[in-house]
């Protein structure tokens, strides 16, 4: 199963790619588009990074999977 996660953006209802590949590095791309989303978050604006709460959720899921104890809880 090949897991290209890189290659598409959803934007508005609709997947799209989200590089060109012929010209671009994709861990480039990658990289500037995750810093630039940081730098709307540290100046207070709207970004599509994840809560501290998510982030540590997907965190304990995670170690908790990779020691055979898969924690599952609800979303509130």
């Amino acid at each position: 199963m090949d897991a290209d996660w890189l290659r598409f953006r959803y934007e508005g209802g609709a997947w799209e790619e989200a590089l060109d590949w012929s010209h671009e590095d994709p861990r480039t791309s990658a990289l500037q588009r995750q810093l630039s989303e940081v730098d709307r978050w540290l100046k207070g604006q709207a970004h599509k990074l994840a809560t501290a709460q998510e982030a540590l959720a997907v965190q304990e899921l995670i170690e908790a999977m990779l020691v055979g104890q898969p924690k599952i809880q609800e979303s509130k």
